[in-house]
């Protein structure tokens, strides 16, 4: 049998309903419930701090995280003018898809656009994330684009790039 939860990176949900997806230690425990068990543990983009593979679960899957960063900075960088500001949106939580997505896109950006100024905002819930963008719009109202580690809208979490035009 599989059963698929989509827990809307809640912790609490997700501990009541697997007590299942988000690198939180909170969570560690109820995914090694599952093992505990004798069920086969699969996770997608991301393992609870801690965890171990083999042992608290059979593997994570995932996408190219990275590589999204880097298309992200890319597809972004050519609608910036010389010496812009753009705005980075950050998951503030110990997860490491977004984690991932973030590092690529301000390495790509420092190696192939150092002109431009990087500002971040950030927020730990997705209920959040309307303020934290909110936030670094009014903290910044020079920015000339904005990258956002997920994008909630689809089905899954990926990233998102916004620009003013070169």
């Amino acid at each position: 049998m599989v059963e698929v939860i989509d827990c809307a990176f809640d912790v609490d949900r997700q501990i009541a309903e697997l007590n299942g997806p988000i690198g939180s230690a909170r969570a560690a425990d109820a995914h090694r419930a599952i093992a505990a068990a004798g069920k086969k543990l699969l996770l997608l983009d991301n393992a609870p701090t801690g965890m171990l593979p083999g042992k608290d679960y059979v593997s994570v899957i995932s996408t190219d995280n990275f590589g999204l960063g880097q298309i992200g900075a890319e597809l972004l960088a050519g609608h910036v003018a010389q010496g812009g500001t753009v705005g980075v949106l950050a998951y503030g939580v110990d997860f490491f898809a977004t984690h991932d997505r973030e590092i690529a896109f301000r390495k790509w950006m420092a190696t192939h656009r150092p002109d431009l100024s990087l500002v971040r905002g950030k927020f730990a819930d997705v209920t959040q994330a309307k303020a934290a963008t909110a936030g670094l719009l009014q903290g910044n109202p020079d920015l000339a684009g904005l990258f956002a580690v997920w994008d909630v809208r689809r089905q899954f979490t990926l990233p998102c790039c916004y620009g003013s035009g070169a």
